[in-house]
């Protein structure tokens, strides 16, 4: 779950750098001179990513930090009272893994989608998510790209 977490976090950061480089003259004329591979990779990375920021930004305002007590209440209150979590406590904090967090995060997540989608949505998100993990390639590129018109390899 903090991976997951951390990663949203990471990719609304990614967001915002491709944003700033949209808007800067002298990458858009120097993506301009590269490949169509790089052009197309950033153009991919940018509409994917535009098209889950709605989807990121309420995961990390929900769960990407400080989960807040009423989300907690609230997906206590309406998570199905078969559900069934453990908790594994040890000698120390750092040995007890409490893995019903996942539950509690999963309902705060699915808290405003009807129950017979709830699968298909998650699933569907967690997709989408895994997908952007490829950006990895696409931020390569670009930094291959900005490497080359600065001649850093030469």
């Amino acid at each position: 779950m903090y991976f997951w977490r951390s990663s949203v976090r990471t990719l609304l950061e990614i967001r915002s750098a491709l944003q700033a480089l949209k808007a800067n003259k002298e990458f858009i004329e120097s993506l301009s001179t590269q490949p169509e591979q790089f052009r197309k990779a950033f153009e991919d990375l940018d509409k994917k990513i535009r098209t889950a920021h709605d989807f990121l930004k309420d995961i990390l305002n929900e769960v990407g930090g400080h989960v807040k007590r009423e989300a907690v209440k609230m997906a206590l209150e309406n998570m199905d009272m078969d559900r069934k979590a453990l908790i594994e406590l040890g000698p120390t904090i750092a040995d007890s893994h409490y893995k019903f967090a996942g539950e509690l995060i999963a309902e705060i997540i699915l808290r405003k989608v009807p129950t017979e989608r709830r699968e298909a949505y998650l699933e569907e998100k967690i997709r989408m998510t895994a997908e952007l993990t490829g950006a990895l390639h696409a931020i390569d590129i670009v930094l291959l790209a900005y490497v080359d018109s600065r001649g850093l390899m030469k």
